[in-house]
């Protein structure tokens, strides 16, 4: 009786263990495939493949000084995505080769532009908070 129980609880012990061994990761996703289905990944954290951030620095409106820098992700697909660079030091700046990235998926919804031509947008974007 007593070698069964010591099986028993070697069964158990060895179904735990396998559970702790965590699930996979889920594989990486596209900037197309966020941009196609934004409210499928709003607010989680994705995994990407890509080459990184690179900015494109615009005049301000009429009327204002300095100049509008607007971030964009570019993926394994050179397809862009707006992006936040929460990493910062530069780390996340693109680069040649590939690397993987974590964000969050945000999206903005409210007005943009100058004043008098104003609309309103909706807009998904990266929050990258990791590059590896």
């Amino acid at each position: 009786m007593r070698r069964i129980w010591c099986i028993l609880l070697m069964g158990l012990l060895l179904w735990t263990l396998a559970g702790c061994a965590g699930t996979p990761a889920a594989p990486p996703v596209t900037a197309k495939q966020i941009l196609e289905s934004p409210a499928r990944y709003q607010n989680q954290l994705i995994t990407l493949r890509g080459y990184g951030l690179i900015m494109a620095t615009l005049p301000l409106c009429k009327g204002y000084v300095g100049l509008d820098t607007r971030t964009q992700f570019v993926d394994a697909e050179n397809t862009l995505i707006t992006a936040v660079d929460r990493v910062g030091s530069g780390k996340a700046i693109k680069g040649s080769t590939l690397r993987t990235f974590r964000a969050y998926v945000r999206m903005f919804d409210g007005e943009i532009g100058c004043p008098g031509q104003t609309r309103r947008e909706r807009i998904v974007y990266l929050e990258i908070i990791d590059v590896k």
